[in-house]
Formats: C-alpha cells, sequence, structure tokens
C-alpha cells in the first residue's frame, strides 16, 4: 500500500474534516428541523395577545443556538475548504478574490447611483480588473465537478456579486447574481445578500414591511432569510417579530420615554412589568410608571392623541385600534393589519350606507392618475384633451375605484414614491391599473 506523503496527504485529512464537519452539519440541521416543527404544533394554542410562555422562550433560544452552531460549523467547513483550493488553486482563487472584491465595490457604486448620490472613487481592485484577466475556464470547470465542491467556498462569502452569463439579477438593484448565491422568493423573484439585509434592517424600523413578502407572498425565515443575514440581526429580527405579532393596542413599551423597550401584552389584568433594559416599572393597564395602590389615570399622551385624531377628523381601525389619515383616493381603508373598512364611520367595509367619495378628493385621484399616467408635459401641451382625460378618469372611479392587482411597469424619470417618500432620481414604478408612482422596495416588499 502507498503512504501520502506532502501535499498529497495534507489534502486528504483536509477532505476528511470537510466529511465530518458536513455531518455535523446535517445532525445539527436535523435537530433544528425537529424544534421547528414542535413550534409549528404549539402555534394557535393560546391567545394571540398573551405573552410567550416559559417553553416557547426556551425553544426560541435553542433554535437561536442551533441555528448559531450550523453558522459556525458551516464556517469551519469554509474555511476547510479553502484551505484545500489554497492547496491546488492558490493562483487562481486569487483572482477569483479579486473579481468578487470588485464586483462588491461595483454594487456600491450601483447602489450610489440608483440613489442620486455621487459616485465613490474608484478603488484598486477596480482599477486591477481593468488590466488583470477572470479566472480561467479551468477553475471554473474545478469549482462544478471537485469532490470539495468550491460551491462552498462560494456560499461562505458574504455579499459578493460576480459577473456571470446567467441572466439573473437583484430585484431590488438589479445588480447580477449567482443561483446559490442570492435568495429566491416563493414568486421567483430573486434578492442579493446585501438587498436582503437591508429589507431585515429596514422592517426593524418601519412594520409596513412586516410580516417580510414579495408580491404578496410571505418570505420563508429558518429556510430562507435566516441564511443570508448575522446572528445579531437575526436576533433583532425575532425580537421585532413578538412585538409585531402582538396587536397594537395590546402593546405595552417602557413608561420611561428614554427607553420605550417593547415589554409584551398589555393582557386583561393589570399588573407591574419590569423594563430589563432601564429597570423602570409600568402598569400595564394604564401604561405610565407603575403607581402601587393607586387607580390608573388615563394615559396622557394617548389623550393628546385621540384630541389631535379627533380636530384633524382622522379614523382608528377597528381592528387593530391604530389611527388613519386618509390622504387620497375613496373612504375604502386597509389597514396595516390588512383590516378594510369606512373611513367616514369605521364600520368594517360594505357594512354601512355612507358615501365611498368625496367629490373633491375624487377630482384630486383622477388628476393624480391621468398625471401619472400620461406625464405633466402631456396635461401642458394638451389642456383640452387632458381635462377630458380627468373627466373620464373620474366617471370610470365611480364605478371601480379599488386596484385589484397591481401590475408594475417601469417609468423612466425622477419622482417621488407615493408610498413611502423617497425620492428616485433615474425611474419609479407605474401601476398599470391604479397608476401609482412607487419605488422598487414598495412594489414588490410592501404592496
Amino acid at each position: 500500500m502507498t503512504s501520502l506523503t506532502g501535499s498529497s496527504a495534507v489534502e486528504s485529512h483536509l477532505h476528511e474534516q470537510v466529511a465530518d464537519t458536513a455531518s455535523e452539519i446535517l445532525v445539527a440541521e436535523m435537530v433544528l428541523n425537529d424544534i421547528v416543527a414542535v413550534q409549528a404544533t404549539r402555534k394557535g394554542k393560546a391567545r394571540e395577545d398573551a405573552p410567550l410562555s416559559d417553553a416557547d422562550i426556551a425553544l426560541d433560544l435553542q433554535a437561536g443556538s442551533m441555528t448559531t452552531l450550523i453558522d459556525v460549523l458551516q464556517d469551519h467547513r469554509f474555511a476547510l475548504s479553502i484551505d484545500r483550493a489554497i492547496e491546488s488553486d492558490a493562483h487562481e482563487l486569487g483572482r477569483l478574490n479579486l473579481v468578487e472584491r470588485a464586483e462588491r465595490h461595483d454594487h456600491r457604486a450601483a447602489v450610489a447611483l440608483g440613489e442620486g448620490l455621487d459616485l465613490p472613487h474608484q478603488t484598486r481592485p477596480q482599477r486591477m480588473m481593468e488590466q488583470v484577466e477572470p479566472p480561467s475556464v479551468h477553475l471554473r470547470r474545478a469549482t462544478e465537478t471537485t469532490e470539495v465542491d468550491l460551491g462552498t467556498i462560494r456560499k461562505g462569502i458574504e455579499n459578493v456579486h460576480v459577473t456571470t452569463a446567467t441572466g439573473l439579477e437583484c430585484v431590488i438593484c438589479a445588480d447580477s447574481v449567482v443561483a446559490n448565491r442570492s435568495f429566491e422568493a416563493p414568486c421567483a423573484h430573486r434578492y442579493c445578500r446585501g438587498c436582503i439585509i437591508s429589507l431585515v434592517e429596514t422592517s426593524l424600523r418601519d412594520e409596513s414591511l412586516y410580516p417580510l413578502r414579495c408580491c404578496n407572498q410571505p418570505l420563508p425565515l429558518e429556510w430562507g432569510i435566516f441564511k443570508f443575514i448575522s446572528v445579531s440581526l437575526r436576533l433583532q429580527f425575532l425580537a421585532k417579530r413578538r412585538e409585531y405579532s402582538t396587536s397594537a393596542g395590546s402593546r405595552l413599551y417602557c413608561s420611561n420615554p428614554r427607553c420605550s423597550m417593547f415589554l409584551g401584552a398589555s393582557g386583561d389584568v393589570k399588573r407591574d412589568l419590569t423594563c430589563d433594559e432601564c429597570d423602570t416599572v409600568s402598569c400595564s393597564q394604564c401604561k405610565n410608571i407603575a403607581h402601587p395602590r393607586e387607580d390608573c389615570s388615563e394615559h396622557q399622551s394617548m389623550l393628546e392623541l385621540q384630541e389631535t385624531a379627533t380636530a384633524n377628523k382622522w379614523q382608528t381601525c377597528p381592528g387593530c385600534h391604530a389611527i388613519v389619515e386618509l390622504s387620497q383616493g375613496c373612504y375604502h381603508i386597509t389597514c396595516r393589519c390588512l383590516t378594510q373598512f369606512c373611513y367616514l364611520c369605521s364600520a368594517r367595509w360594505k357594512n354601512c350606507d355612507c358615501r365611498q367619495w368625496d367629490e373633491e378628493r375624487l377630482l384630486n385621484d383622477a388628476e393624480r392618475r391621468v398625471r401619472n399616467e400620461f406625464g405633466d408635459r402631456a396635461a401642458a401641451a394638451q389642456p383640452a384633451v387632458h381635462a377630458e382625460r380627468v373627466y373620464q378618469r373620474m366617471e370610470a372611479l365611480r364605478e371601480s375605484h379599488d386596484c385589484q392587482a397591481h401590475v408594475w411597469i417601469y417609468r423612466r424619470g425622477c419622482g417621488e414614491c407615493e408610498e413611502c417618500g423617497h425620492f428616485l432620481p433615474i425611474f419609479l414604478m407605474r401601476c398599470a391599473n391604479c397608476q401609482a408612482l412607487v419605488c422598487r422596495r414598495c412594489s414588490v416588499n410592501r404592496l
């Protein structure tokens, strides 16, 4: 029997380590799958506004720990794969690294251009890519056939966008993506890692993006989104998910205005809760600072908000009790909790005799839709034609004003997103049905 020596022995040892690590990852994934299955069986057994039980908290912690272990093992396998690759393809991997760094810098430049910012200075990898040939065909074939599977290396490299001929691109930033290094939504849209991270981070500040979705289809978390974000961001999202999953009227926050940490659901029984961040004790009933042996008084800030809502004729959602302001369109309101109601009387939609339109709002919305569809230049060049179009649109809106399904098309030119207010310097998305003008993110993740 011939013994292995030198680099062959090292490569054989690394191969065995990679195989062992892969087995450990498989075991950890099976355990995590069991935890997720147990969590699924427990859903729906408690009231929606009830606080998490100790068992639920323990399962969440175990799931988080197991996910962290899987990440660590995958990083270890990634490192071992790099060691093996370096033994045989160090020079070519150097070229790959250069390509990846240059493409990452190109991605940042593309995002800056899309947001109307100044382009960053060209970096050294970008300058070198103008002089260096791409990795050889030999290495690209090796990445598809080697036992170690250099695809593992590619999965481990964060936020990398290598130019390919696959034709795949990120639905948000339009950057080129590789299939096994991008996230595919249930609607078949692709996301690069940078845009997935941005979506999750933004959802922590904007509840209208929760639950995470694309084309109104929920995005998978445990076996999808969570693979592309850090453990720290994952824990932040899980904490925010607990808050968002509690009905708005039942949420209890720390009464210390400098803290305002979410404490849980207020519940039906009066109790005092202590904030883990600042140790302030809050009353679950009136949501003020705890007042032992004293009756609750109305929350002053809530009273002020109600007075403001009454003065401005704002309405309260009958589903989640959030205060809603009508800015444009008809009196048919769809709240962020998906409750549909009448803006005039707050009754569930189609359960009242209120009129659906105010004539001035009808005219304003018809004007908005015509201008969005044909442009301001057409209105200025042919005012009579524009006025006729507005009149026809008003009559059509009296019969049908709801947009049953958005059909998005590109509209060149700068403008402000009607949904989030973000200014886009190059293009907007326009709905062919309701003529709404929105940014790319709102068109796929919000509406």
